[in-house]
């Protein structure tokens, strides 16, 4: 497994502190190595009474507790072909989910990796514009 996005996540983790740098890099070992994770780990896309965003899901969109609270969250992309991790975003559960998901999803547009979910780019395009 590979990853990539951890560079270009760095600028959003330092107002955080050294603290989230640690537990991004922690995630990543274990990922990577396939020890457990310290801290919840689930993917987008659902909520409590099922299926919120196919776009999420078939993005392969997660998102990862960076604290023992439910706040901040690192939003990634795991993809199986070929075995990949795709770092996108720290976020709050607010701003990703309860209605905003194709709206997020439309704002960190040029993170997320698309490849062969373009239709769903061209979509959030057509439904909220370039700008």
């Amino acid at each position: 497994m590979r990853y990539g996005g951890y560079q270009d996540l760095l600028p959003l983790l330092r107002p955080f502190g050294q603290r989230l740098v640690h537990a991004v890099e922690e995630f990543l070992v274990a990922k990577l190595t396939g020890a457990p994770l310290p801290r919840k780990d689930k993917p987008c896309g659902f909520d409590g009474n099922g299926l919120v965003s196919q776009m999420q899901v078939d993005l392969g969109m997660r998102h990862y507790y960076l604290t023992a609270r439910m706040d901040p969250l690192l939003i990634y992309q795991q993809i199986r072909e070929p075995p990949y991790l795709h770092l996108i975003a720290i976020a709050y559960h607010a701003q990703i989910f309860q209605g905003r998901e194709r709206l997020w999803c439309h704002e960190w547009r040029e993170a997320i990796y698309w490849d062969g979910n373009e239709a769903y780019y061209n979509e959030l395009i057509a439904e909220f514009g370039e700008g």
